[in-house]
C-alpha cells in the first residue's frame, strides 16, 4: 500500500510536466525543511544530544580519507543526492529559458544539497546521542548508517518519548521521509518520461497516459522490495546501482559530452 500511495503521489505530480511538478515542489519541498526544523528544536532539548553533536563534530576518523571506500561512498552520496547521470536535471532544465545562468544554478543546487546534508547530521546526532544516553552505551555504538537509521534508529528514539509526544514526532519524521521520497521519485521518473514523449510525437499527444504507464511499470519493479527479502534486493541496487553504476556513468558522460561531442556545442549563450 505505501509503494502504491507513493506512485499514485508522483504520477500526480508529473503526469502534466513541468507545469504540474513545479506545483507539486511547492509543498513537497518546504516541508521536509519544517519537518526538520522542529525534530532539530526538539532533538536540542534532549539529554544527551550534545554528547551527539559532539561526536558529529569532532570525533574525526583522519584514517578514513586513506580508505578507498570512504571515497567511493562520498562521490556515490552526492551523486545520488543531486541525480547526476540520471537525467533529471537535464529534463528540468529542458524547459528552462535559453537565458537562464546554469553555472549559476549549478552552484546553488550543489552548495544546497551539502548544506541540507550538513544541517540534517545535527537532527540525527542530537538523537542519537539521546539513545546513547538511555541506553548507556556512547553514540558509536548506536549510530548506524543505510536503510538502519531511518527504520531502526529513529523509531528507537522517538519511542523514547512516551504517547502523545513520541507520536506526534513520529508522524512528522514520516511525513518528512514521504515528502523526500516523492520528490526524488517523480524527478527521477521524469527524465525517461520527457525522453520518451520528446521522441515520440503520439506520446507526447497522450502525456497522461505515457506518465501512468511509466508510475505503474515503476510500481510493479519495486513491488519485490516490498517481500520478506526485499532489503536484500534494495541493498544490492543500492551498492551497485547507486555507487559504481552512476559514478561509471557520470565519468562517462563528461568524457563524452565534453571532449567527443564538444561543450562549446552545448553552451550557446554565456553562463
Amino acid at each position: 500500500m505505501g509503494l502504491m500511495a507513493n506512485w499514485v503521489l508522483c504520477f500526480a505530480c508529473v503526469y502534466n510536466g513541468a507545469k504540474s511538478a513545479g506545483k507539486a515542489i511547492w509543498i513537497t519541498m518546504p516541508l521536509p525543511y519544517v519537518l526538520l526544523f522542529v525534530l532539530l528544536v526538539k532533538g536540542a532539548t534532549l539529554p544527551g544530544a550534545g554528547d551527539g553533536l559532539q561526536f558529529y563534530l569532532w570525533q574525526w576518523r583522519w584514517a578514513a580519507i586513506a580508505d578507498g571506500n570512504t571515497w567511493v561512498d562520498a562521490v556515490a552520496q552526492i551523486f545520488f543526492g543531486l541525480s547526476i547521470a540520471c537525467g533529471a536535471m537535464p529534463a528540468y532544465a529542458s524547459g528552462c529559458s535559453t537565458r537562464e545562468k546554469i553555472g549559476r544554478n549549478t552552484w546553488i543546487i550543489g552548495l544546497a544539497n551539502s548544506a541540507t546534508s550538513l544541517y540534517a547530521g545535527f537532527i540525527i546526532f542530537t538523537f542519537l546521542g539521546h539513545l546513547a544516553r538511555e541506553q548507556g552505551t556512547s553514540v558509536a555504538d548506536v549510530a548506524q548508517g543505510g536503510w538502519g537509521l531511518a527504520f531502526v534508529v529513529y523509531p528507537t528514539a522517538l519511542a523514547l518519548f512516551g504517547p502523545g509526544t513520541g507520536q506526534f514526532f513520529a508522524v512528522c519524521f514520516w511525513v518528512m521521509i514521504l515528502c523526500l521520497g516523492v520528490d526524488s521519485a517523480f524527478a527521477l521518473i521524469e527524465a525517461p518520461i520527457c525522453m520518451v514523449c520528446d521522441r515520440f510525437p503520439w506520446c507526447a499527444e497522450h502525456r497522461r497516459l505515457t506518465a501512468a504507464v511509466a508510475c505503474l511499470s515503476c510500481f510493479l519493479v519495486g513491488l519485490p522490495m516490498t517481500t520478506e527479502g526485499g532489503y536484500f534486493v534494495i541493498d544490492i541496487m543500492d551498492t551497485y546501482v547507486s555507487r559504481y553504476t552512476l559514478i561509471i556513468a557520470g565519468l562517462c558522460e563528461c568524457v563524452f559530452v565534453g571532449h567527443v561531442y564538444g561543450a562549446d556545442r552545448l553552451q550557446v549563450h554565456p553562463m
